[in-house]
């Protein structure tokens, strides 16, 4: 049930294709919903979630970029794209560093900074949303 909760979440932003019973894959598509303006999680581009203990044994990479089992819901597998706003930084540094020149490895910490500050941002509001939509609805 708190699964199909879950899945319902994603269902309100993306387009959700049930994979299995213990996993769904989600992409913007056609019906993409836009999030609140300053919510992190619009970064995502689309993914696959899997519940891990009925989920059969895979290697611990997958294909998107950010895989994470944050710790109340350390049973849940996320693996988010986030490619576009990863070239979205990679092109904005480039155009900074061809601009105003400097040493390349500071343009490189910079965006390994943005890469973390970005995942880190998709993280708090994946906790937020994972919180809101398995809040109970009633204590009777």
């Amino acid at each position: 049930m708190r699964f199909d909760r879950i899945v319902a979440g994603f269902a309100q932003h993306y387009n959700v294709a049930q994979e299995s019973g213990s996993s769904f894959s989600f992409a913007r598509g056609e019906g993409y919903l836009r999030l609140d303006r300053w919510d992190a999680f619009g970064y995502v581009d689309g993914g696959k979630v899997t519940r891990v203990r009925s989920a059969p044994a895979q290697s611990p990479l997958g294909d998107g970029n950010v895989i994470m089992m944050p710790p109340r819901y350390g049973l849940l597998r996320f693996e988010l794209g986030i490619r576009v706003v990863l070239a979205f930084w990679a092109f904005a540094l480039g155009i900074g560093y061809l601009s105003a020149g400097g040493d390349w490895l500071w343009w490189l910490i910079a965006f390994i900074t943005a890469y973390g500050v970005t995942i880190a941002l998709i993280r708090r509001s994946l906790g937020k949303k994972l919180k809101l939509w398995l809040a109970r609805e009633s204590w009777n």
